[in-house]
């Protein structure tokens, strides 16, 4: 028998563990994931060669092994599963997919996949039609579920791989919003329309990053024209800070704690 709470029962959380990173591209997204403790980057378009880190490029390794990115990224995410249960914990403190971009195509190939081999699928090939492209070769935007439903699949396996936070980074985007039957331009993730609201849905926080000087920034700071940046955790919302800054040596001091105080006390 479930008994109803009769206490305000406090919330201790304080660090984020799934977090979305969005920017421009080139601002320093992976520079400054790099900057991580014991943090794993899940290379998908070759963007990490220039920063020292635990990292998996692929692209590359797909193109050298002969095989598909989405298997590497399958074969990955097999082996951090081994890998955790060999230790009876995790390998990795933080894991981060990059970019978004990619995943999203990848579940789509791996969609076109489930279609080709479902009865509807078979029966459509039998009947002599030609199904390459899931969301064009289905009548009504009936490819969108089988999209839909593969990204759903794929982001799960993810969950759980890290011991503190998946980071998924993203490439922004502009985009028209109606503001009292005005439109105006706003900020927005470049990600199919319900799968960027599931993500949204499901994360803890979502952060904004430009460059300034030397200094990458980070808002979690909500507006009208703003179609992604949030915070489940309140002492990060309406928040903004600088996140790394580079120094004349070459060098970089960061501010993660920031974002994730119950793991990283000083750095």
């Amino acid at each position: 028998m479930i008994e109803l709470p009769t206490t305000i029962q406090k919330t201790d959380i304080q660090s984020p563990t799934k977090l979305v990173l969005i920017s421009h591209q080139g601002s320093g997204k992976t520079t400054a994931v790099s900057l991580l403790p014991n943090c794993l980057i899940i290379d998908l378009e070759s963007g990490s060669d220039h920063v020292s880190a635990f990292k998996l490029n692929l692209k590359r390794i797909a193109s050298e092994q002969n095989i598909s990115l989405l298997t590497a990224l399958k074969q990955t995410i097999d082996a951090i599963k081994e890998g955790n249960q060999k230790k009876g914990g995790y390998v990795y403190d933080y894991i981060v997919i990059d970019p978004i971009t990619t995943f999203e195509k990848l579940a789509e190939e791996r969609a076109l996949f489930n279609l080709r081999n479902s009865t509807i699928g078979k029966g459509m090939i039998k009947d002599g039609a030609t199904i390459n492209n899931v969301i064009s070769d289905l009548p009504s935007g009936g490819g969108y579920k089988w999209l839909y439903q593969a990204f759903e699949d794929m982001y799960g396996a993810v969950q759980g791989l890290a011991k503190n936070c998946i980071i998924w980074i993203g490439h922004s985007k502009q985009s028209s919003l109606l503001i009292k039957g005005q439109s105006m331009e706003a900020k927005d993730m470049a990600l199919t329309g319900k799968l960027k609201v599931d993500l949204l849905r499901d994360i803890d926080c979502c952060g904004f990053l430009w460059r300034e000087g030397n200094q990458l920034k980070i808002s979690f700071k909500q507006d009208e024209k703003d179609l992604t940046t949030k915070s489940r955790i309140p002492r990060l919302a309406d928040k903004e800070f600088v996140l790394t800054e580079k120094q004349e040596n070459g060098t970089f001091i960061n501010n993660w704690k920031e974002i994730f105080p119950d793991w990283i006390k000083k750095m």
